[in-house]
């Protein structure tokens, strides 16, 4: 364990580096007292929500005995993740950081396992994509490992969607279709669709279908990212660079990743986006009360679409963490392949692998069967009967996929050119960004 010598940390601004627009915002400062004491090794899987996060911490925490979350307290609302989702970094106005360390508590037998060895992890998946979550952990943890896990962004919005309705009924969501439409008006109107020129001369503001050629043209560039001279150069170039100059070339060398150069970064966007608050325009330091009066959702609550814009999410990461601290992984391999997953995940921690314990053997299947939607005491009771690591939902309504067809269908192409910028700049980072595989260009494949 170590001490922060500065009585106040923070990171009011980015570095200087940085150009204006990509400067933190104001209220996304950390302070706490110089006598809180801090892990020399934390850790944070900060994404996707709905890609598998839940059941990569459960692995983690229940099967290495030097990887440790915060102790649940039975008080917070979500009962069942309150280990794995402390829901801190991303609120407004911050809380307590003292009682959010002290959650991280030895115990008696976790100190005689040279706690200074030992890796602290903080599950939340809803950090990805909030701005200022990243500020702070950066602020606080500048050297913390960062783990991601992300999904077939398409997929990822119907599993979000039906999560909500499950567990706060069918009235707190609109309908798929709806949501969907809804959302992309508005980030449209906003100039924060992350759609190409070519992409918004096609899109109607009530429609997101795409000509099937640019369809194509996506997938065609998608066949040829292994064999491109630029990323070959690139990622030579990135081997030789150290962690400072990787940063800074991911950064200010876009163009060997992103196609459309006009696309705003992802903090211009959503800058003072905070969790439960939506935009914040209040003084930094407002109470927890008087903070609410500034808060305003200017974008649909749940993010379906926004959250799947991983790319430019990452981008923002790298401007304030090197990319040896990320590790990003294929929700597919994960699935596919969840020990040799376990084991990377492991070693990028700089745990022992060998200290691995064996899975747990069951017999019931990780479904949970949830049959009274919106009733969280339902849902939070079959979380406690799991003996097995992860979980997941039925869709709520079985035809879902069948009835929302035309949907999926849009939103796949919608993200076609957002997924080609993420694999570029994945990779551009090298083999070491923990990267394999692309995500399904249809909901056939």
């Amino acid at each position: 364990m170590r001490i922060v010598n500065n009585p106040h940390q923070g990171l009011a601004a980015g570095p200087e580096s940085l150009s204006a627009d990509d400067q933190c915002c104001p209220a996304a400062g950390v302070h706490f007292d110089s006598s809180i004491s801090l892990p020399d090794r934390m850790s944070f899987i900060i994404g996707a929500q709905k890609s598998g996060t839940t059941y990569l911490f459960d692995e983690l925490v229940s099967r290495h005995p030097m990887i440790k979350s915060q102790t649940p307290t039975g008080s917070r609302r979500l009962r069942v993740n309150s280990a794995k989702e402390p829901h801190f970094f991303h609120t407004m106005p911050l809380k307590d950081f003292g009682r959010y360390m002290k959650a991280f508590s030895l115990t008696r037998r976790d100190t005689s396992r040279h706690s200074s060895n030992m890796t602290f992890i903080d599950g939340t998946p809803d950090y990805i994509h909030i701005p200022s979550a990243a500020c702070r952990i950066a602020a606080t943890f500048p050297s913390a490992k960062l783990i991601v896990i992300l999904r077939d962004p398409v997929m990822r919005a119907l599993s979000h969607w039906n999560m909500v309705r499950i567990m706060r009924g069918k009235d707190a969501i609109l309908d798929f279709d709806k949501e969907v439409k809804q959302e992309l008006r508005y980030m449209r109107s906003r100039a924060c669709s992350y759609e190409s020129r070519d992409m918004l001369s096609n899109a109607s503001t009530e429609n997101i279908k795409d000509a099937a050629s640019r369809l194509e043209n996506a997938k065609s560039e998608q066949a040829g990212f292994a064999s491109s001279t630029n990323l070959r150069v690139r990622t030579a170039r990135m081997k030789r660079l150290k962690s400072r100059e990787a940063e800074e070339a991911i950064s200010t060398s876009s163009a060997l990743w992103k196609k459309d150069q006009s696309l705003p970064s992802w903090n211009q966007c959503y800058k003072c986006e905070f969790m439960f608050c939506g935009t914040y325009s209040g003084p930094v330091d407002a109470s927890a009360g008087k903070a609410r009066e500034y808060c305003s959702h200017e974008y649909p609550e749940y993010g379906l679409v926004r959250r799947g814009l991983y790319a430019y999410q990452l981008e923002w990461w790298l401007k304030l963490f090197p990319a040896e601290q990320l590790l990003v992984i294929n929700h597919q391999q994960l699935n596919d392949e969840p020990e040799a997953v376990l084991e990377k995940v492991i070693t990028f921690l700089d745990q022992d692998v060998a200290l691995i314990k064996p899975t747990l053997a069951t017999t019931s299947s990780n479904k949970i069967n949830v049959t009274t939607l919106g009733d969280e005491d339902v849902v939070h009771k079959a979380f406690r009967k799991m003996n097995a690591s992860g979980w997941s939902l039925p869709l709520s309504d079985r035809d879902a996929r069948e009835k929302h067809a035309e949907t999926l269908s849009e939103l796949y192409s919608y993200y076609a050119e957002p997924n080609a910028d993420l694999y570029h700049l994945l990779e551009g980072l090298g083999p070491t960004s923990g990267w394999t595989g692309m995500f399904p260009q249809s909901d056939n494949e």
